[in-house]
């Protein structure tokens, strides 16, 4: 053991000093700044640069390094909790397949606790950990929720467009105020039969109504669902290419009005120039904000690739 010890230790002193070249080769790009025509009129609320995740799926790249000794003490430990994760993953992957989107659910029936959002959203995020998809993910989720808390009363109206596996609608409709109600958008059957399942396992059907279909089809049933009354609060997470006309027909239908507040998520990685253009402050339409995080997507199996800054826009009709 003190022999197997020893080489760790001698082999980690080796690449310490490549390692640390190539952390800033590694690290994710800074929060882009908006398009040059917005004037740089929207305020952004750092949160500092967003953070790579510890890529610990991929060896010793995640060892951070305080001189030669911690980099190489850091550097066995590394390698034996990879080789502890590479032995769980193993087991999860045989256990827990992903091959069509109802898989998620068995993994949420079986390690998260009925009627506690917490758990459930952790489950989720466990999930996504071992099988990366389009869901908000931890970081972002908890932006929204602090942003929601900033509106003046608790939301008793709500839209989203983009529902996916519905864990942003427990993030939503957990802030609603008593008998308020969340109107969902989902443009795929599948996913949206998996977030009613969520939604109901989460015990807030009654305040979430999913409906499928092309959201820029559906903007009058919002409105109707809503009783033709303004929605306190949107959130856009769906088709990138869309959130400006879809925005534009919430804002002609008056669910989108004075007060309301506009979340839009991927704003800057893979990026909405044109709504973020509309939505600026130098327009005279909105007070917008931008949340920096990074992008929830990450595609580490892809050769090349590294995390991507992105944020989160919240917009304050005026």
């Amino acid at each position: 053991e003190m022999q197997g010890t020893m080489r760790g230790l001698f082999s980690a002193l080796l690449v310490a000093p490549l390692l640390l070249h190539t952390n800033a080769f590694l690290a994710p790009s800074p929060l882009q700044s908006p398009p040059p025509a917005l004037r740089s009129r929207i305020a952004m609320q750092e949160r500092g640069a967003a953070e790579a995740p510890a890529f610990s799926r991929r060896g010793l790249l995640g060892i951070g390094f305080a001189g030669a000794a911690g980099a190489a003490w850091g550097g066995v430990k590394e390698v034996r909790a990879e080789e502890e994760e590479r032995m769980s993953n193993s087991v999860f992957y045989a256990k827990w397949p992903y091959s069509k989107p109802s898989a998620i659910l068995p993994y949420i029936y079986a390690t998260a606790k009925k009627g506690d959002v917490d758990s459930i959203l952790a489950a989720m995020d466990g999930f996504g950990e071992r099988y990366p998809m389009y869901k908000l993910g931890d970081e972002k989720g908890k932006i929204l929720e602090e942003e929601i808390l900033k509106l003046p009363e608790a939301p008793m109206r709500c839209v989203e467009l983009g529902t996916f596996l519905g864990y942003s609608a427990l993030r939503t409709a957990r802030h609603l105020a008593p008998g308020g109600k969340l109107v969902c958008v989902e443009f795929n059957p599948e996913h949206a039969q998996v977030a009613e399942a969520v939604v109901e396992y989460a015990g807030l059907s009654s305040s979430i109504e999913i409906t499928v279909g092309d959201s820029s089809l559906m903007l009058d049933a919002v409105k109707t669902a809503l009783g033709g009354q303004r929605a306190d609060f949107v959130l856009l997470d769906h088709r990138k290419s869309v959130y400006l006309p879809d925005l534009k027909g919430l804002e002609e239908r008056g669910v989108v009005g004075k007060g309301t507040m506009v979340a839009a998520d991927n704003v800057i990685y893979p990026g909405t120039p044109d709504y973020l253009e509309y939505v600026d402050d130098a327009a005279g339409r909105y007070n917008t904000r931008l949340r920096a995080a990074k992008f929830e997507y990450d595609q580490f199996w892809r050769a090349g690739w590294t995390p991507k800054a992105d944020a989160v826009s919240f917009s304050v009709r005026r």
